[in-house]
């Protein structure tokens, strides 16, 4: 039993006066254009034996009942599959393809073997374990078991890279009413996926609060960036107490949102009454009839509230 292009060689080893000619039969077919000589190479399986001719042109007519049975086989396929590109620290699991289980296999790692000659049955898999940053080429070697050059190998280089250098976000106002805030990641060529579903280096949102982004670099490495984008004044300014009120619950006073603002002012009739930069709103002690607001500037947008008309008694 061989593979194709590794046939082995039948000789005919005469045990009284050597034959003069030889014509090479396959069963009960002569060879075409096999050699007249004691030696032969089959091209394909078979059963083989020489008639021998003498001297004086005398042949052997009877099939010889020592045959040789030669079976010839393809070379085995082979390939493999897994992740080419992955981060340092990682791992990946390869895995072996062939069309025939029975083949015996051994896995290489810069040709040194790390798992010898084996005829387990499928799958044929090799983890890589935690890798350094660097380039390794894994060999897959399977064989025909019985065969002679039998042999097939497919190589596999994985690439393992450096996690890539941190990325920041930036987000800038596009417009107030309605609220649109664009968001840029920094970084290169690669996939960037957003905490809120959308994808893309730059994204625009229709509300603040906290997002996060994870780029992808083309390695597979992942780095992650978190960010907070103001809220929405409007959206803020829901606990200002709107309508006509004859007295002022939390003890007479009122509230503004939290967080610390550009500018702020509470206003009585249109007028300042009450205000700062970039401090925390305190709240307000309205002592007189009339109609209050609360202005609000902030992240280039100005909003103010609807009036709260104020009777007490």
């Amino acid at each position: 039993v061989a593979c194709v292009g590794s046939s082995p060689a039948i000789t005919f080893i005469p045990s009284g006066t050597a034959p003069s000619g030889y014509i090479w039969m396959n069963g009960s077919q002569q060879v075409a254009g096999a050699p007249n000589s004691a030696t032969f190479v089959p091209t394909q399986s078979g059963n083989y034996w020489p008639i021998l001719i003498s001297a004086d042109n005398c042949r052997t007519e009877v099939m010889s009942s020592q045959l040789v049975p030669v079976t010839l086989k393809n070379l085995p396929y082979v390939n493999i599959s897994g992740k080419a590109n992955i981060c340092a620290g990682s791992s990946t699991t390869l895995n072996g393809i062939v069309t025939d289980n029975t083949l015996e296999y051994q896995w290489k790692k810069g040709g040194v073997v790390v798992i010898p000659w084996s005829s387990a049955a499928a799958p044929i898999i090799y983890n890589t374990g935690a890798l350094a940053a660097g380039t390794y080429v894994y060999t897959l070697e399977v064989r025909t078991p019985g065969t002679s050059g039998c042999m097939s190998t497919k190589n596999f280089t994985v690439t393992v890279s450096s996690p890539p250098p941190a990325v920041s976000i930036t987000y800038t106002l596009q417009s107030c009413q309605p609220y649109r805030v664009k968001l840029t990641a920094s970084g290169g060529a690669g996939d960037y996926n957003w905490s809120n579903g959308m994808v893309g280096q730059s994204i625009t949102v229709n509300e603040g609060g906290a997002y996060q982004v994870t780029y992808t670099a083309p390695s597979g490495c992942k780095v992650v960036a978190n960010t907070q984008v103001p809220l929405s004044l409007e959206s803020l300014m829901w606990v200002f107490p709107t309508g006509c009120y004859d007295e002022c619950l939390r003890k007479n006073y009122v509230i503004g949102p939290k967080g610390i603002f550009d500018h702020h002012e509470w206003q009585y009739f249109g007028n300042n009454v009450q205000g700062g930069n970039n401090v925390f709103i305190n709240p307000y002690y309205p002592g007189s009839a009339g109609t209050y607001n609360l202005q609000i500037d902030h992240f280039g947008c100005q909003y103010t509230s609807g009036p709260m008309n104020y009777f007490p008694g």
